[in-house]
């Protein structure tokens, strides 16, 4: 069951290979928070994680131009921002040679 938090897991890791498959392991996706010091180490790790969301040094930063979402079984498509728009849309591709 998905819980809706915030919920914090703190605990030691000795890879990130680790700490990425243990976040990943969920049938959810909504979002995530990493605390780090080593911030390009923080993005390494964010681009990795399937999660909708993924704050750094923060949490719950919101904004109408961001979208918000999730992956997986939290959610599908996006609120906010310009991708909020995509399930109104049709998209057609045209196509026609150049001579």
């Amino acid at each position: 069951e998905e819980i809706f938090g915030p919920v914090m897991c703190i605990f030691k890791f000795r890879t990130e290979e680790e700490v990425i498959k243990q976040a990943n392991n969920t049938l959810y996706g909504l979002a995530a928070i990493i605390v780090s010091r080593n911030v390009a180490r923080a993005m390494s790790v964010a681009n990795q994680i399937q999660a909708g969301t993924v704050w750094i040094n923060t949490y719950g930063t919101f904004d109408s131009n961001i979208p918000f979402g999730g992956y997986k079984e939290s959610g599908h498509g996006r609120d906010k921002g310009k991708e909020s728009l995509d399930c109104w849309l049709e998209t057609k591709t045209v196509v026609i040679p150049m001579e």
